[in-house]
């Protein structure tokens, strides 16, 4: 599987908001794409959508990938849920070897 060329525009569910997921939704936000976070603890402050990881995954019918943490287990409902609906699931470090 590979990344599209360009993330603009894009609906791209970040799972997990780390500092590395954190990272990724800063990256996310200057390629112009549309990233929404999961994760099981809202932060304080955040400039883009939040949802807690233990939403119905099918809330999540227009996403068109995922970047998940290292720390997501993969039985997670909601990379089950990806898998089944074939939305492409990358992980954060997939995402730094990609792009940089």
């Amino acid at each position: 599987m590979k990344f599209p060329e360009s993330l603009k525009g894009l609906k791209i569910l970040v799972l997990g908001g780390g500092i590395s997921g954190n990272s990724a939704l800063d990256f996310l936000i200057s390629e112009e794409a549309q990233p929404i976070l999961c994760d099981r603890n809202q932060p304080e402050t955040i400039s883009v959508p939040f949802f807690h990881d233990n939403i119905d995954p099918r809330s999540f019918f227009e996403i068109s990938l995922i970047i998940k943490s290292p720390g997501i287990l993969p039985t997670h409902p909601i990379l089950s849920y990806a898998v089944e609906k074939k939305i492409p699931v990358f992980s954060e470090i997939d995402l730094g070897r990609y792009f940089f």
